[in-house]
């Protein structure tokens, strides 16, 4: 979705804003976001003009919302859950069904 320059760059401002607030380096929110290092970059000082896959998963990584970059999770949450990874796939992949079985313990949905 292609947006205004005043809009990325207010979204760029949040995104870094949050990534200073979480203490991590633009290489730890690459990993995170599986997105390049450099595509990091140029989002958090706001060098893009679509809500493309990168910065929908940068934001997600974040805890933040593409939209309206409000967070859906607060950092300390971020933290925690990232502090878990080691950055595989298939770290990832054992973290997810880990929750999801804590979803159905506890009743909730399940992550699709």
């Amino acid at each position: 979705m292609k947006i205004k320059l005043d809009d990325a760059l207010r979204l760029a401002e949040k995104i870094e804003a949050r990534r200073c607030e979480l203490g991590l380096t633009y290489t730890q929110v690459a990993s995170l976001s599986n997105v390049d290092t450099s595509q990091v970059n140029r989002v958090c000082h706001g060098q893009f003009r679509t809500i493309n896959p990168s910065v929908v998963q940068i934001c997600n990584s974040l805890g933040l919302s593409a939209g309206d970059a409000g967070p859906v999770a607060s950092p300390k949450l971020v933290r925690a859950l990232a502090s878990l990874w080691d950055g595989t796939s298939a770290d990832e992949e054992r973290l997810i069904q880990l929750f999801e079985l804590l979803g159905k313990m506890k009743g909730g949905a399940t992550i699709s």
